[in-house]
């Protein structure tokens, strides 16, 4: 009968609070260990031993939980003496409150008689009703620990603590099982949660053990320079050093197998940045507003603004922004300034990931380096921020520019060297001005947009626009377009609307056009509109429908020429 009883009390446990019913031991190396209940030899209920008049003092926490197996540390650097300390004060303050609301919910299950020790069978008795004033000082009281502890974990991510900062993390877990149980308000409500809100606090106490004896790696504070100074920021090779909030620097220079941690805060610079060793600064906003400055090495900050004379992203190096949400109007994400410019040399790379993070006001040029961004309007999208400002300008030698999202360039002057500008999707505006003399300009088969806006001039280099139902080869009405060579290639799917395809709102004259689609002079197309080229080809097996429009230009034509109707 006994063995039934204990059996049916943990299937009853394991329903109410999705299996959590037992306390468990969360060390560093996040293993979950069971910490198995005690039953006595007269009780009838699967519940650990507590405290009643027909029971001994329950053990302490340290006698109650199995001592756990000691595992190998990890080798980590330190935070400087004066967090652990405040560390140590608020995982002993954490401790003692959850040892406090422990003995709150032992109170409140001998209480209620929820926890009964018979010495002898009789019949079941009826359970009484739970204390509700004290329930509801047990989740008042422990709704702050949770609290506390979700802060705490929050300043553990700060610091090099990694280790730590998984064990709170884990408790927080036993502490939401713990306010769920304690939410649903059931009969036997203490035998349910005394058990995790004893293994809570004595997680925290080995956490807190952890911390105390954990090697002590000097890792210094660099020093605020004085009011009204700026000094630099040099960490020497295999040390280590922190700054967090905002700091001001003539230079920030990382030694080989050295790391300097930046914390929240702006990093105001007026010298170069050079990164040999570890830098970990996502969560940090640099401003480099000296005259010419350079970037050397990998970077990542939470955001960037540069003003004033000529950046260099260094050949080899990386800078790159860690905001993650859509950038709106007032709060880009990368800004160059009017009047900045910021190089992108050969095999460095820029990534600005989050949609309209991209703001130049200044210039951007590209030198063989990669600059990937996500969605980029001139003139801005629901509210979003417009990336390229009237007068900015962008430049490419060689390389690449990489827009994942729609794209539009309206604002800017775009010369095109070499390299590529290779959009993922639409293309709504190719700039107040394009000028292509090398390289290639693509949108994507996916989009089906390419949309020519103010002047175009084409001297080499090659136009790559993909057309898809409904969106294709549109030059503006006010767009002065006009090229002397170079090639234009027409490819994406075939169309067959008689409003999509290619269209002109004014006369243009286009160097080599290559159709390897189906396609159509549109019927928007205003009539008396002219197509000028010197060349038009033709894939075989299609064609192309000027639809009544004029269409001047030498077409090639035989058995690998597709059709041209008039």
């Amino acid at each position: 009968m006994k063995a039934s009883l204990i059996i049916v009390c943990a299937v009853v446990a394991i329903a109410l609070i999705g299996g959590a019913a037992a306390a468990f031991v969360l060390t560093s190396g996040a293993t979950v260990r069971p910490n198995a209940a005690r039953i006595t030899d007269d009780s009838v209920s699967c519940a650990p031993a507590v405290r009643t008049s027909n029971v001994s003092t329950p053990l302490t926490p340290s006698e109650a939980q199995p001592r756990p197996t000691e595992e190998p540390r990890v080798e980590r650097t330190q935070p400087d003496a004066a967090l652990l300390t405040r560390l140590d004060k608020e995982l002993a303050a954490l401790a003692s409150r959850q040892i406090e609301v422990r003995d709150l919910t032992e109170g409140l299950a001998v209480d209620s008689g929820v926890i009964r020790v018979r010495k002898r069978r009789g019949p079941a008795e009826d359970q009484p009703v739970i204390d509700a004033a004290r329930l509801k000082e047990i989740i008042a009281a422990q709704t702050e620990i949770q609290q506390a502890a979700t802060k705490l974990h929050e300043t553990l991510g700060q610091t090099t603590l990694p280790e730590l900062s998984a064990d709170l993390e884990q408790v927080q877990r036993l502490l939401m099982a713990i306010m769920g149980a304690l939410s649903a308000r059931v009969p036997d409500i203490g035998a349910l949660t005394l058990a995790m809100q004893q293994g809570v606090s004595v997680n925290l106490g080995l956490m807190r053990k952890s911390l105390i004896s954990a090697p002590k790696v000097d890792v210094p504070e660099l020093p605020l320079p004085a009011e009204g100074q700026s000094g630099p920021m040099t960490v020497a090779a295999d040390k280590s050093a922190r700054a967090f909030g905002d700091r001001n620097a003539t230079e920030v220079r990382v030694e080989r197998g050295a790391t300097l941690t930046l914390g929240k805060g702006t990093l105001t610079l007026s010298g170069d940045l050079s990164n040999a060793g570890t830098l970990e600064s996502s969560g940090t906003t640099l401003l480099m507003n000296g005259g010419n400055q350079n970037i050397t090495g990998a970077a990542a900050f939470h955001r960037a603004r540069f003003s004033g004379g000529t950046k260099r992203l260094t050949a080899g190096s990386r800078l790159a922004t860690t905001y993650n949400q859509n950038s709106d109007k007032n709060n880009p994400v990368l800004v160059i300034e009017a009047g900045c410019t910021l190089v992108v040399e050969k095999d460095s790379e820029l990534n600005v990931s989050n949609a309209y993070g991209l703001r130049v006001e200044g210039t951007l040029i590209i030198e063989g380096g990669i600059v990937n961004c996500s969605y980029t309007h001139g003139h801005g999208v629901e509210n979003m921020n417009a990336t390229w400002v009237k007068g900015s300008q962008l430049i490419i030698r060689s390389g690449s520019f990489i827009a994942s999202g729609d794209a539009s360039f309206d604002g800017a002057s775009v010369q095109l060297q070499g390299g590529e500008i290779r959009c993922r999707d639409d293309i709504w505006g190719s700039g107040d001005s394009l000028d292509i003399s090398g390289g290639v300009m693509s949108n994507s088969s996916g989009g089906g947009q390419f949309y020519f806006t103010g002047q175009v001039r084409m001297s080499g280099g090659r136009l790559e626009i993909n057309q898809y139902e409904g969106r294709g080869f549109v030059v503006g009405a006010n767009c002065d377009f006009w090229c002397s060579a170079g090639e234009i290639v027409l490819g994406g799917q075939d169309i067959s609307d008689a409003q999509s395809g290619i269209v002109l709102g004014k006369n243009v004259q286009l160097p080599k056009l290559t159709l390897n689609v189906n396609t159509k002079i549109s019927t928007n197309t205003p009539e008396g509109t002219v197509l000028g080229a010197n060349t038009i080809s033709i894939a075989k097996g299609k064609k192309f429908s000027a639809q009544g429009r004029q269409v001047i230009a030498t077409i090639e034509t035989g058995e690998n020429s597709g059709t041209f109707e008039p």
